[in-house]
């Protein structure tokens, strides 16, 4: 059949699969305002699945596939049974959602089959106005051309989780707003976060990092690390003192001064608890801290400012 009629290429099959996927998704959608979500993800999982064989049992062709005039059909061009409908639709997905290699599996493949497709032995044709199969006109391309748009399409969509992944556990990026840390880090610039394996990183002093908002809000903050936990911060005569010792900070500007704060009054010693950091800006002037807030505790902080991608 393969040889004898034009198979679906995969770019016209990712559009059916969209559409359908918009289609069958729809409704569980909007139950998911007035159910649970855990019962509304099952609900989506239930309605794809339900979607797709109840039309591909009924006419070989789910909406979005009749919308872009291709066909599911066996290797002979019959209609498939029940139960190969429903091995490539459970199993089969299953297997080609694996990093999509099984998608991406239709462009070296000769018959132009994807892992579900060769597991419930289906084609996928291209069908005219009236449902005929379009006889082929031109050779099927060269393996080497096959392979070669395969091996370029697999790195692309691998691409796309392993970006996904890294910024869920490597990296991610962060702009620093206002001048509280200038005028080493200013207004508008952008740095990379790394907070791979946060629980084996050791926060030192004078290490810049980012946090969330104490309050309980949703802005990130970036400071440095003045005080760690167990020891004894005092702010005196415009000096931050570590355990009755001055801090030496040569990040800060020229004659810049450390006042006081709420939490940390001009004079008075504050004792950090086993997991608490003290954290200040570089501008101590501007800077909204640890001196008014307190100390910040581990698991607040997300991660160490790694370096400079983009600003002046």
């Amino acid at each position: 059949m393969h040889e004898q009629y034009q198979t679906a290429g995969i770019f016209k099959r990712f559009l059916a699969y969209a559409l359908d996927g918009l289609i069958a998704v729809l409704p569980a959608f909007l139950l998911s305002f007035i159910i649970p979500k855990t019962l509304s993800d099952v609900l989506i999982i239930f309605s794809i699945l339900a979607y797709n064989i109840y039309f591909l049992n009924k006419q070989g062709q789910t909406l979005g596939k009749k919308v872009l005039h291709i066909k599911v059909v066996s290797k002979e061009g019959h209609k498939l049974s029940l139960k190969r409908i429903i091995v490539r639709e459970t199993i089969g997905r299953i297997l080609s959602g694996i990093l999509n290699l099984g998608y991406l599996w239709a462009i070296p493949d000769k018959r132009r089959q994807a892992w579900h497709d060769k597991l419930a032995g289906s084609l996928v044709l291209k069908v005219d106005n009236s449902g005929n199969f379009i006889p082929r006109t031109q050779s099927i391309p060269s393996a080497f051309k096959r392979w070669s748009l395969f091996l370029l399409s697999a790195f692309a969509l691998m691409g796309i989780p392993v970006l996904i992944l890294a910024y869920l556990f490597l990296v991610w990026p962060v702009q620093v707003t206002g001048q509280a840390m200038a005028p080493n880090y200013k207004n508008g610039e952008y740095y990379l976060v790394r907070k791979f394996g946060l629980g084996d990183l050791n926060f030192e002093r004078r290490e810049v990092v980012v946090f969330e908002e104490p309050s309980g809000g949703l802005n990130i903050y970036i400071k440095r690390i003045v005080g760690l936990p167990g020891e004894t911060i005092k702010i005196e005569n415009g000096q931050v003192y570590i355990n009755g010792q001055v801090l030496e900070e040569p990040y800060l500007s020229t004659g810049m001064q450390t006042s006081g704060g709420f939490f940390s009054p001009e004079g008075q010693g504050r004792t950090l608890g086993e997991d608490e950091y003290f954290l200040l800006g570089d501008n101590r002037d501007r800077s909204s801290d640890s001196r008014s807030w307190g100390p910040i505790k581990w698991e607040k902080i997300e991660g160490k400012v790694w370096f400079k991608y983009w600003g002046n």
